[in-house]
């Protein structure tokens, strides 16, 4: 269960700062999953047979209970804690690339060094590894194709990259473009009170402003071209 890994990492997290050194970790949590199992004598939920709605709720209770672990450690001050999804609860079949369900949650915590506050821009996943580094004032040199959101030099709204079937797509402020097999161009409006898709822009715009497609297709192309040659690398200045 997650309190089990949690409590495993902390332990690891000890040991590993021990050593006087800044650390970096990932936990992924596994509460969200079949066979949808949890400990006993949690309010709200059920040691089996609750399913995703129970899992959500465990997920709560345990990261909580992370944070009021943490605490008690010495490297707690100190250290910056993101808690993300990496996907909201999958969509399959051949719909439109559905927008509202790619909006996951997005927490970074460290309360010594941060105050509380809620950021209303743009973000996607690529954003938050910059973002963090620019917290920590590190200076690197890197292919990021994500941005530190809290740099004033960073254009918005930022692009959203997605990916649904066999169809990838980047939503910029309320256009979103879609590329598709074989050569399949497509480009909607998304209504950004609710993300729904509710329009398409005329063919014409498409074809005549062409700087979205070429700006994802220019994501595709290099991210692909630096992995396949292993370029890939980030190296501190």
């Amino acid at each position: 269960c997650d309190e089990d890994l949690f409590d495993h990492a902390l332990q690891y997290f000890d040991k590993i700062s021990s050593s006087k050194r800044p650390f970096f970790s990932i936990v992924m949590t596994t509460s969200n999953h079949k066979p949808y199992t949890f400990p006993s004598g949690i309010p709200g939920v059920p040691e089996s047979g609750g399913g995703r709605d129970a899992g959500v709720r465990y997920a709560d209770y345990s990261i909580g209970k992370l944070f009021e672990k943490a605490r008690k450690h010495s490297w707690f001050d100190d250290t910056i804690f993101v808690v993300v999804a990496d996907h909201d609860a999958r969509v399959y079949g051949r719909a439109l690339v559905p927008v509202e369900r790619y909006r996951i949650p997005l927490l970074i915590y460290s309360p010594k060094h941060l105050g509380a506050r809620e950021v209303d821009l743009p973000i996607s996943q690529i954003d938050i590894v910059p973002t963090v580094l620019g917290m920590l004032g590190l200076s690197y040199d890197a292919p990021f194709y994500g941005a530190d959101l809290f740099d004033p030099a960073v254009a918005q709204p930022r692009p959203i990259m997605m990916s649904h079937n066999h169809d990838v797509a980047m939503m910029q402020g309320d256009h979103l473009t879609i590329l598709g097999l074989n050569q399949g161009v497509r480009s909607y409006h998304v209504d950004q009170s609710t993300f729904n898709v509710t329009k398409a822009f005329a063919q014409s715009e498409v074809t005549d402003n062409p700087d979205s497609v070429d700006l994802l297709t220019a994501y595709l192309q290099s991210g692909y071209e630096l992995f396949k040659a292993k370029r890939y690398k980030i190296a501190p200045k």
